[in-house]
């Protein structure tokens, strides 16, 4: 009889704690009150009642009140009939709606495409939930880094004392404040349109009442300047494999917290077999964290049949873009491939940030500027603020960096003008990303459990917890019957794993949930005798 309660009340808790926008709360009552005796009135809704009434004036000058009661339900019809009662409704959780007030924003048509409004509900951008800021390097060959809607979101390198040509972070480059040009060996980088324009998709200031908004409203931008040679984008890419080792090994006190690159550039008519080494960088990268991100070509060609580097590349920590027009259908003049060419972006008859000689904005096309679009996407992703995801980010930053890229790849428009010509074969949804991050992750709660199974004697829980929590662990056969219990287990911050001294009797598919307060997680695992 016991057990057959413990799971009326797992099953019960299972079902009913979950929170959503917009979901009304029946226990909580809004109303407007317009007659001389609010206590009068109170007592008469509470005859003949059972469950208790509180209540309490919530707007003064309205005279609104607030009443609870686990009685809601029938509680709402009786003060709305009431004839002193100008309005009543349930209270209900809200959602916030960010809008910036930038200027252009209006001109901006990829945000409504890939759905960026909903996505900035949810964050829009700038540090993780451990407060360290999100860096998204760029390789490009020049920056305007004091634009006005650009200088706010530049990175700046707070191991270095400006212009006093001593190389303060021992990194090898000396007053690297704000990035580095390797044409030059310098910290000045040359004044280009093309890198101003990538870097403003990816973090143009949001909400400042100026120009445009990037990706990101906040985020830190590194920007390198490369001469155009695959040798300089190595050295680029070194650098930044530097920094990000740097910030890693120093537990975030040094270096900088790199989590994506931009390349929008690349070699045609290229495989891999040619250029090796700029290949093999994609992998250390992402050994430490770093997704990178990179446009495909700008011809209509299968890069697959006729080479494109670096799309061609086969590291998994490389996310490969290609272009959308404005009506959603794919670019005729943009590379594709069934393997390699990973998702769209729109990237026909883009406005961006641009130097000051062509009036600080201009409207640009390519695949240049579809891939900082995704680069941007993903340094939002990084800014969820989803407990469990975060963690791993900050646990095992390789294997966050691959959910960031799958969760950009596995959310995507789907489009008919690009069925077979790239992996996903649809254009980004940036707020769908953000919906796949916590739909993988037990809708972004405390605890996630991996990966359960048996062996002799044990059984085996693999997890990761985004805080030192006490749960409350039972295991039901396939009948839904409780076959073992253990309250209060403590399980530590970070990926774990735990053990039970104990496996199941028979062969069949058993659940193991964990409920940490009101927040419930499930996990089924098949047992074999």
């Amino acid at each position: 009889m016991k057990g057959i309660l413990k799971l009326c009340i797992l099953f019960f808790l299972i079902t009913f704690y979950s929170k959503s926008e917009g979901q009304i709360i029946e226990n909580s009552i809004i109303f407007e009150y317009d007659g001389h005796d609010i206590n009068t009135f109170i007592k008469s809704l509470q005859n003949g009642r059972s469950s208790s009434i509180t209540w309490e004036l919530i707007g003064k000058n309205t005279n609104i009140y607030m009443l609870h009661s686990e009685d809601g339900k029938t509680l709402l019809d009786k003060i709305r009939q009431h004839k002193d009662v100008v309005s009543a409704q349930f209270d209900a959780y809200v959602e916030w709606r960010n809008t910036p007030n930038d200027p252009r924003l209006n001109q901006q048509y990829h945000h409504a495409l890939i759905n960026s409004y909903d996505a900035w509900d949810k964050t829009t951008g700038g540090k993780n939930s451990f407060g360290q800021d999100i860096v998204v390097a760029v390789v490009d060959e020049g920056f305007y880094i004091d634009h006005e809607d650009l200088k706010d979101n530049i990175y700046t390198n707070a191991d270095e004392i400006p212009d006093d040509k001593i190389d303060n972070d021992n990194n090898g480059f000396v007053d690297d404040l704000h990035g580095w040009n390797m044409a030059t060996q310098k910290p000045i980088h040359y004044l280009r349109s093309h890198g101003t324009g990538v870097i403003s998709m990816i973090g143009a200031k949001g909400d400042n009442a100026t120009g445009i908004v990037g990706m990101n409203w906040n985020v830190k931008i590194l920007p390198l300047t490369s001469n155009n040679t695959v040798g300089s984008v190595i050295s680029c890419y070194d650098y930044i494999l530097g920094e990000r080792k740097s910030f890693n090994q120093s537990n975030g006190t040094k270096g900088a917290n790199i989590v994506v690159t931009n390349y929008s550039g690349g070699l045609s008519h290229k495989f891999p077999v040619d250029q090796p080494t700029w290949c093999s960088l994609y992998d250390k990268l992402g050994a430490e964290g770093i997704l990178n991100v990179s446009a495909t070509s700008n011809e209509n060609e299968d890069v697959e049949t006729v080479g494109d580097l670096p799309t061609l590349c086969t590291s998994p920590y490389l996310l490969t873009v290609s272009s959308t027009e404005k009506n959603d259908t794919r670019t005729k003049d943009s590379g594709f491939g069934s393997v390699s060419v990973d998702v769209s972006a729109p990237g026909m008859k883009i406005l961006l940030a641009d130097v000051e000689i062509n009036g600080l904005y201009s409207v640009e096309s390519g695949t240049s500027f579809s891939t900082p679009i995704v680069a941007g996407a993903a340094g939002l992703i990084y800014s969820y603020n989803c407990p469990i995801f975060q963690e791993l980010v900050s646990s095992n930053p390789s294997e966050a960096a691959l959910v960031v890229k799958n969760s950009l790849i596995n959310s995507v428009d789907q489009l008919p003008s690009l069925k077979n010509l790239t992996v996903s074969q649809g254009r980004i949804n940036i707020n769908s990303a953000l919906n796949y991050i916590s739909d993988a992750y037990n809708n972004c709660g405390t605890v996630f459990i991996t990966r359960v199974y048996s062996e002799q004697s044990l059984t085996k829980i693999y997890l990761i917890a985004s805080s030192d929590i006490s749960a409350d662990l039972y295991i039901t056969d396939p009948t839904g019957r409780i076959v073992y219990t253990k309250p209060s287990i403590d399980l530590l911050t970070g990926q774990l794993e735990y053990q039970l001294d104990f496996v199941p009797q028979s062969a069949g598919i058993y659940y193991l949930t964990l409920i940490i307060g009101k927040e419930v997680q499930t996990h089924a695992f098949p047992v074999q005798k």
